[in-house]
């Protein structure tokens, strides 16, 4: 009778000195946050070695050494340090100091840069006249073998005339390569491609492009360049769709680009697969451009966004979908790329070109499908983007 009453005293302890349910819930939960917390240190641990393995440190035998070296040092503190709780410390703080390092750790723009990306386009703005520095021309017979050629360009602000998307494909329908097309009144076109600044005799890792591993570029060139080289060296799947932009917005897009290009030769940045990619920098510059952005699921998978434009009515209007990809797409025009002087307009033969309209916000009906415009919102069609422009 006394140990009963003994055992109904103690805490936690219901009756007979059982457990309560109280207890048990706080040992449950005790336990779940214990195996949260390793399985975070875990994820933290992987992320610290492959960051260090595909890191920008030079040569590429010292970092995969570095990164052998921390997994080992890993598994020797979890094995051999007690109590077991300070082992988990000490990788985590080891884990952390490298994390910092990374964040920390500045791009630049020297380096061994492969001819394609060696020169960064610089731009001069005075007044309605623009002169870029550094347009690549380049001429492709093969990824190894091209002519290259670097010139610079004038235009005239006033002169824009429309902007194309261009969506290459190399694989995943979902992903893909796009960049931006500019047009004239006097019939050029300028386009610009978001590129990755690898290192001389070094491949392109997906992966890689997750942990700084690249510099951004912009590589502003001339059709005949970035497109044949897609669709005549590389055999990429490559579509062309008129996206209408009211003149203002037009501009400002435009300027968007020369002031980030501006921006990126005197302060370099980071490549990231995700978070700046080319797709998320055309996003970017239209944001800078109309002042409003949205951003959701379909952000991210710019291989279908043309599926999303056309569910929008912004391209192919009265076309069913599968009728606007065959009519957009661009077919290779080798041999005779090297010395078409009307290429452009060539490619162009057939493309659906829809009116401008102002650029409206869009909301989504049940589903998650592009529904109507929102009659609640109206567009900022203001050139935002050029107050921010360096001149000179």
């Amino acid at each position: 009778m006394a140990a009963r009453r003994a055992g109904r005293l103690l805490p936690g302890a219901g009756r007979g000195g059982k457990p309560s349910c109280v207890s048990r819930a706080r040992r449950i939960a005790r336990g779940l946050a214990v195996a949260l917390g390793r399985s975070l240190l875990a994820l933290l641990v992987v992320w610290t070695v492959t960051a260090i393995a595909l890191g920008r440190i030079e040569p590429p035998g010292l970092r995969l050494g570095l990164a052998a070296m921390f997994a080992t040092g890993v598994a020797w503190a979890l094995a051999h340090v007690k109590p077991f709780a300070h082992a988990l410390l000490r990788v985590a703080a080891a884990s952390l100091l490298v994390v910092v390092a990374f964040i920390l750790a500045p791009a630049s723009n020297e380096g061994r840069w492969p001819p394609d990306v060696a020169r960064i386009t610089r731009a001069d703005i005075d007044g309605d006249r623009v002169r870029l520095h550094d347009v690549r021309d380049f001429r492709w017979r093969s990824d190894q073998n091209y002519t290259p050629r670097w010139e610079d360009r004038e235009y005239r602000i006033s002169d824009l005339h429309d902007v194309d998307l261009v969506m290459s494909y190399w694989g995943p329908r979902e992903f893909c390569h796009t960049f931006v097309s500019f047009g004239f009144a006097d019939g050029r076109r300028l386009a610009i491609s978001v590129e990755t600044r690898k290192q001389m005799g070094e491949e392109y890792s997906a992966v890689a492009g997750f942990f700084r591993r690249y510099t951004l570029a912009y590589i502003f060139a001339d059709e005949r360049d970035l497109l044949a080289l897609r669709t005549d060296v590389r055999g990429e799947e490559v579509f062309v769709y008129r996206v209408p932009l009211p003149p203002d917005t037009l501009r400002a897009f435009f300027l968007a680009y020369l002031d980030e290009t501006n921006q990126l030769a005197a302060r370099p940045r980071w490549y990231h697969a995700l978070a700046d990619s080319c797709g998320i920098n055309i996003l970017e510059r239209l944001r800078d451009a109309t002042g409003h952005m949205r951003w959701d699921r379909h952000t991210f998978l710019n291989g279908r966004w043309d599926e999303l434009l056309w569910a929008q009515g912004r391209i192919g209007p009265g076309l069913s979908f599968e009728e606007l990809r065959r009519r957009s797409q661009v077919g290779p025009r080798r041999p005779a790329s090297d010395h078409l002087d009307d290429y452009s307009e060539q490619i162009r033969a057939g493309l659906p070109v829809a009116l401008p309209r102002p650029t409206p916000h869009f909301r989504k009906n049940a589903g998650g499908r592009p529904g109507r415009r929102d009659r609640r919102s109206r567009p900022h069609c203001g050139p935002r983007g050029a107050r921010h422009i360096r001149r000179g």
